[in-house]
């Protein structure tokens, strides 16, 4: 529980972080420059006015200089990404895995914020989750994703020799996951049965499918209504 609070309390100081980025991104100014101020008067937002949901609270929604109001959004963007932290926590138990899900919670918050209120998404939010994708694509089973070549975590895969030249449902050769499934291991052999009966049905509608392209259509019959006489 310990955890879960001061994940909580961490995850709102990221949200206020994040409330910055979706303000100045989409307007192309610095995240670190200036410092927090509002955006009415541009006086800057004194430290015990900048604690995140509570000085929302303390203030009623308004700024302490001028008066004007404040978004809701501030205080919502900071409970949202406080909760997803601590729904990560709760969820997962591997540090590799919490800290995974904590990084994509940062990226998919203001991108969804962004996406509502601009229409827009910022390609600097896109690249970074692209670059920071890059470690879990090439190690998905250490980092908790399913291996597809060697049966990891995520359970037997489809035997994967499908001959590229050829389509699934042409040609008998090009027809290797017709109820089978790899498991080197063996250690589902269970499921075997199960997944191999589920994929040969989805074969057989395949196969029927084409069987019923490839049947030659019947020829034009006649329309009803007067018949037209011959010479």
């Amino acid at each position: 529980m310990e955890v879960a609070t001061f994940v909580g309390v961490l995850g709102a100081v990221f949200g206020s972080f994040l409330n910055v980025v979706v303000y100045r991104l989409p307007r192309h100014e610095s995240l670190v420059t200036p410092a927090s101020h509002c955006p009415k008067c541009a006086a800057p937002v004194k430290p015990y006015d900048n604690i995140p949901i509570l000085s929302w609270l303390l203030l009623r929604g308004h700024c302490r200089s001028c008066g004007s109001a404040i978004s809701p959004r501030y205080p919502l963007v900071e409970a949202l990404t406080a909760a997803l932290c601590v729904g990560a926590v709760l969820a997962h138990h591997s540090a590799v895995t919490i800290a995974l899900s904590v990084v994509l919670i940062l990226l998919v918050v203001p991108a969804a914020v962004i996406d509502l209120e601009h229409r827009i998404i910022p390609n600097q939010i896109t690249a970074l989750g692209a670059v920071l994708a890059q470690p879990r694509a090439a190690h998905p089973q250490q980092l908790g994703g399913v291996e597809s070549h060697h049966g990891g975590p995520g359970g037997p895969v489809l035997a994967e020799r499908v001959d590229e030249r050829h389509a699934v449902g042409v040609d008998d050769d090009a027809r290797p996951l017709r109820g089978h499934v790899h498991d080197p291991g063996g250690e589902h052999q269970g499921a075997r049965g199960d997944r191999g009966e589920v994929i040969a049905a989805l074969h057989r509608q395949i196969d029927q499918v084409g069987d019923r392209e490839q049947r030659p259509e019947p020829p034009d019959r006649p329309r009803c209504g007067r018949a037209e006489h011959l010479p």
